[in-house]
């Protein structure tokens, strides 16, 4: 998967900025008490073209758990922009900069 310069991702022939998601993710996660690092991206979906994933740092989310993440961020984001699944990893890669990197943690889903 290749990620854009841009940050943007075409998923359905929408496109989704990432920070947008990124951002609503993170006030989301802090509203349910929850505190994680997280960051969005898409993987190659074959009727989509891109489908939009979160991935979040730590242990899976109970079944309700995603479900009231998804309530909550339906009330900042649009269908589109709302993750389709969660990947969660116990540590996050990060650069050699300590910001999240978003490629290698794909390669780890």
């Amino acid at each position: 998967m290749a990620l854009r310069a841009d940050n943007t991702v075409n998923s359905g022939g929408v496109k989704v900025q990432l920070e947008k998601v990124e951002n609503a993710l993170e006030e989301a996660l802090a509203e349910l008490g929850m505190t994680r690092r997280c960051f969005a991206a898409a993987l190659p979906d074959e009727a989509l073209g891109e489908r939009l994933i979160a991935v979040l740092e730590g242990g899976p989310l109970t079944e309700e758990e995603e479900q009231n993440l998804k309530g909550k961020l339906s009330e900042s984001l649009g269908k589109y922009e709302i993750p389709k699944q969660f990947g969660y990893l116990p540590r996050l890669p990060e650069t050699a900069t300590g910001k999240i990197d978003r490629r290698s943690g794909l390669t780890l889903l």
